[in-house]
């Protein structure tokens, strides 16, 4: 008799251990997050191009420039780690889903005229340019707690295609209409790295802030330039995206 109790007793704890482990360990994340301030740099920015295709810069940032995206991570089961230099790092792997909205700078647009043809008053308006990505990458992980992916220091890369529309745009001259250019879309290999920290405050639940930067280069084929007078031609426009996205916060719940 004392035998079948202790036996029940050892299957009791194993049954308990094995419930304990599964409950701990979930492999998949479900991420949701939005940057508070999307800087476009370097051309898209409108250094050193002809102000053809340049975002909005620090004049209206915040209200003109918007980024998301919907993220799902998975950390292996059997953690994958790297040690380079006494420094470790935990590998996870990720895809996802992610969107930009950024308005299109008409005044550099303006002002490239303008030095075309000076005294003339040239006002455009224009919608944003719009991203919409498809991305796969990993996560290296560097725990700042003594518990493994419960505070960490990470660092991103993530490589996809990316979908972009290049705004309409219709300007006048000393009031009355002048040209109107079409819109246009194209896809483009696409990349992005960032940096940030991330801190798991449940099992389910999670937070983060981070840095990225993000680019792609479409090439928008046969974009149209109309004038009032009804002669219209085309042209290719390949447009450099390069985006700065800071205070990125997310919120993660794991599964």
């Amino acid at each position: 008799m004392k035998k079948i109790i202790c036996f029940i007793a050892i299957v009791s704890s194993l049954q308990l251990n094995a419930q304990k482990d599964t409950s701990v360990y979930k492999p998949f994340t479900l991420e949701l997050g939005t940057s508070l301030i999307s800087l476009p740099t370097g051309s898209f920015a409108g250094i050193g191009n002809n102000g053809g295709y340049a975002a909005k810069n620090l004049e209206s940032i915040v209200l003109n420039n918007i980024s998301v995206f919907l993220e799902l991570k998975y950390a292996p089961k059997t953690p994958i780690v790297t040690n380079i230099l006494g420094l470790k790092s935990t590998t996870i792997f990720a895809a996802r889903i992610s969107g930009f909205s950024v308005g299109f700078d008409t005044k550099s647009f303006d002002q490239n005229l303008s030095n075309s043809l000076p005294g003339v008053a040239f006002q455009s308006v224009a919608k944003d340019y719009r991203t919409l990505n498809f991305m796969v990458g990993f996560y290296d992980l560097y725990n700042i707690t003594k518990k493994p992916r419960k505070f960490y220091f990470y660092d991103r890369i993530f490589l996809g295609i990316s979908n972009t529309n290049l705004p309409a745009i219709a300007t006048s001259a000393n009031g009355l209409p002048l040209i109107n250019r079409s819109s246009g879309s194209a896809t483009a290999f696409s990349f992005q790295y960032g940096i940030g920290i991330h801190k798991n405050f449940t099992k389910k639940f999670s937070a983060g802030v981070g840095i990225d930067y993000f680019y792609t280069r479409p090439v928008f084929k046969n974009i149209e330039t109309r004038t009032s007078a009804g002669v219209s031609t085309y042209k290719d426009i390949s447009a450099p995206i390069s985006i700065l996205t800071t205070m990125s916060i997310s919120f993660g719940f794991k599964f």
